[in-house]
């Protein structure tokens, strides 16, 4: 995962020697500054560090707003969607976004066989990855035309959900399933939108709610209509099989690491800040 200056690195492609799932942290100070400030200045620097940019489009609140934010900056890229049987309603969503902007994304129609083959992929690397099929299959695209490819990944709330918790208690960071792409492929330029700078980690969570839900927090911090976060719905017998494999790889549970809760987080990052 690519961060600016190195400030948020793991050991994730570690993993697949038996190794726990670790982040590293080098802060260093920065000016604190609103959101939207934040972010597009991590959009200006991205797009002014990198080329042949790709920004996976789910549909989902978190890829839709990385995609306006890139869109309103004019940073150049093209958002790819990756469509399959079951994912309709998310992916009808972001090719509305795409013809609100006037933006032609790259489409890729994965078949069942595909997935299967992708989720293959994933479990051969011991992560469990459920909901990082599409996302491979998309980052499989984009390695091949050796792009940078841009997730919105959001930062969780606790235990792994990012909806329906009192954020202001939880804990913030991220889990390895978020950067498989750096697993399955070394060598890719992978980036996670939320996390490519510490000042855009600090405004999302300084000004957390604890009258919101996690989603409702996210409607009010992107100024996007909310909706409710939908999974893919694959047919059983799709669903079958991907069990059948994760008892064939032996996989553990999912591995999160945390920034800490809220006062905790706010400690690490305090002494950083630079008030303007």
């Amino acid at each position: 995962m690519i961060t600016y200056s190195n400030w948020l690195t793991s050991n994730v492609k570690e993993i697949d020697s038996d190794k726990k799932y670790k982040l590293y942290i080098n802060l260093f100070q920065f000016s604190k500054e609103k959101f939207h400030n934040s972010a597009d200045w991590c959009a200006k620097n991205i797009g002014k560090t990198y080329s042949n940019i790709y920004v996976g489009l789910s549909g989902g609140m978190d890829s839709e707003y990385v995609v306006r934010c890139l869109h309103r900056n004019n940073i150049e890229f093209t958002p790819i969607i990756v469509t399959c049987p079951g994912s309709e309603i998310e992916t009808n969503r972001a090719f509305d976004v795409c013809r609100e902007l006037n933006i032609t994304p790259k489409q890729i129609a994965a078949t069942l066989q595909d997935i299967i083959a992708s989720y293959n992929k994933i479990c051969q690397n011991k992560v469990i990855g459920d909901f990082s099929v599409l996302r491979i299959i998309a980052a499989s695209y984009v390695n091949s035309v050796n792009g940078v490819f841009i997730q919105g990944n959001s930062i969780l709330g606790d235990d792994g959900e990012n909806y329906n918790t009192k954020i202001k208690y939880g804990s913030f960071g991220t889990i390895e399933r978020d950067e498989i792409i750096d697993v399955i492929y070394p060598s890719s330029k992978y980036i996670s939108f939320f996390l490519y700078h510490p000042k855009l980690v600090y405004s999302i969570i300084e000004n957390v709610d604890e009258e919101k839900t996690w989603n409702e927090y996210k409607q009010f911090l992107y100024g996007i209509s909310i909706r409710e976060k939908r999974r893919i719905t694959y047919p059983s017998s799709i669903i079958k099989l991907m069990s059948i494999m994760k008892n064939k790889y032996q996989l553990s549970e999912i591995q999160y690491y945390s920034f800490g809760n809220y006062k905790e987080f706010m400690k690490l990052f305090d002494k950083y800040v630079i008030d303007q």
